[in-house]
Parts: structure tokens; C-alpha cells; sequence
């Protein structure tokens, strides 16, 4: 009689997870809407853009899809679900922050370089469109970006937000810029030129007065279609003393946090061609010495 309890445990230790497995599944009992922040939250919305319901067996992976869905739309700058128990199963709420909503065209104060049509063009923001601070950040950074292109590296814009209309989640945004100083060339540098000194080449570009870059840059701001006049000038020079191969690399420009440019010149002379001798053949009609 000894070995019945052994049987008896074996059962029970065999039993529990087949029990376990038909406990019944958690259920979505119901599915609400929580709004946070300004505007009204489209159910209708919702529902299309989500795949949970009630009645269906609890799956917080397609939950998680749901979310990222919605953040998907452009429409929200948040999404949660939480849930909360429920006499049938679970309630499921998603909880939605509108974004807000432009009630006019972008206004640009502070710019003189850059017009404001092109700016608005950088934004690529019109009246309706739905904005976050995410978003705002983002286009000031590709407006910083032209800027700083052309040389303003000081360059900087903040946004102001002016709420129109609360309940529908309006507002007007204004970009404010600091352009700061345009860069402004400070120094020169060749690199590679072993045949033509710096003098040289620095002489060169003084003639003729109307075409000296360099003296463009000793009284303008700093231009990048200067710069590169100035490296075909380069290269004519060394062009004109026979160097046929001579290459002149895309200079390089760096600009420091005080607006000051270095522009480096990088040169590839190769050899020097120069005429041999040069003889005729072939000529019938004139003697050769002529």
C-alpha cells in the first residue's frame, strides 16, 4: 500500500498545468477614450487606426502595435493605454494628446538675409497643420541648417506659440530668428603647392584689381562663390606655367564660434610639361628650312 501516495502526487503534479492551461483568458470588457490637452479626440478616428476589442481575448502586444499606430497618424504627441480592472475581463483605455493645430501661416520676424517666403518654404508648414514641439524643433533645425550654410554660424530661432482658440486646439506660431554675424574670412591656407609659393599664388590673385577674390574677402563677409572663384583662379595659374595635370580639391572651410573662416586650398601640381623641339614632315611644297 506504500507506493499509493507516489501515485497520488505524480497525478496531482501532472494535473496542475493542464489545469492552469484551462483557466479562462483575460477579456477586454470595454475600450474608452481619455484626452489629454487641447482639441477634441475623433473616436471614429480611433477605432479605424486600432485593432483591440471588446470581447476579444486580452493581448497587450497588439495593444502596443495600437499605440504606435496612433503616434503613426501625426495627430497626437502622446499615446498611452492603461488598463483597469472591469466585471467582464479588463477595460482598455487609450489616453491621446492632441497636437495642436495651426490657425494661420507661420509668421518669420527677424530675418534679413533669407526672405520670409523661403523660410516658410524650409518649414514646409501651412495653416491646419498639426504641430508639437518635436516638430517645431525639427524644422528650425533644417532653417539653422541653410543658415549656416551661408555663414551664419551664430544663427538661431526660437518659436512663440499664441493660443487662439482652446477648445480646438488652435494657435498661431511665430519663428523668431537671430541671424548673428556672417562669417568673415580670417585666413588662407594652401597645402601641396611645392612649385608656386603662397606669395605667389597670393600675388597672382591680386591681378587683375577687378578680379582679386582675396581683396573681395579682406572687406566682405566671407562667400562661398568666392571661394570657389578663387580656386579656378588657382588652378589657371598653374594651368599658364605648364602644370596641365594640376588639380585644385573643393576647399575646405571651417568657421569658428567668433564667425572667423579658415579656407584651406588643397593642390595636386603633377609634373611641369614644357615644348621640345618641333619638327615638320611631310611638306613637299616649301623646303623644310623655310
Amino acid at each position: 500500500m506504500k507506493p499509493w501516495p507516489l501515485l497520488v502526487l505524480l497525478c496531482g503534479a501532472l494535473a496542475g498545468p493542464a489545469a492552469r492551461a484551462q483557466e479562462p483568458a483575460t477579456r477586454i470588457g470595454a475600450i474608452e477614450i481619455a484626452q489629454e490637452g487641447p482639441g477634441a479626440v475623433d473616436a471614429g478616428f480611433v477605432r479605424t487606426h486600432t485593432a483591440a476589442r471588446v470581447g476579444a481575448e486580452l493581448d497587450r502586444a497588439l495593444i502596443s502595435r495600437d499605440v504606435k499606430a496612433l503616434l503613426a497618424t501625426g495627430r497626437f504627441s502622446d499615446v498611452r493605454a492603461r488598463l483597469e480592472p472591469a466585471r467582464d475581463g479588463v477595460k482598455l483605455v487609450y489616453v491621446l494628446k492632441n497636437k495642436r493645430r495651426l490657425a494661420a501661416p507661420v509668421r518669420v520676424t527677424g530675418n534679413r538675409h533669407f526672405g520670409e517666403n523661403k523660410i516658410r518654404e524650409w518649414l514646409g508648414l501651412a495653416e491646419g497643420d498639426a504641430v508639437d514641439e518635436t516638430l517645431l524643433s525639427a524644422r528650425a533645425q533644417k532653417v539653422l541648417a541653410e543658415y549656416r550654410e551661408d555663414s551664419f554660424p551664430r544663427a538661431a530661432l526660437s518659436w512663440e506659440l499664441a493660443e487662439t482658440d482652446a477648445a480646438r486646439g488652435l494657435v498661431e506660431a511665430t519663428a523668431r530668428i537671430a541671424e548673428g554675424p556672417r562669417a568673415r574670412l580670417a585666413r588662407i591656407v594652401f597645402v601641396g603647392n611645392r612649385t608656386l609659393s603662397d606669395r605667389e599664388l597670393r600675388a597672382e590673385l591680386r591681378r587683375p584689381a577687378w578680379y582679386n577674390v582675396f581683396r573681395w574677402f579682406s572687406r566682405n563677409a566671407y562667400d562661398r562663390e568666392r571661394v570657389e572663384e578663387a580656386r579656378t583662379r588657382i588652378r589657371a595659374r598653374y594651368l599658364a606655367r605648364g602644370f596641365l595635370d594640376a588639380q585644385v580639391a573643393e576647399p575646405q572651410v571651417e568657421i569658428d564660434a567668433a564667425g572667423r573662416a579658415t579656407v584651406t586650398y588643397r593642390i595636386t601640381e603633377g609634373p611641369a610639361y614644357r615644348f621640345g623641339s618641333v619638327r615638320v614632315s611631310g611638306v613637299t611644297l616649301f623646303p623644310e628650312a623655310e
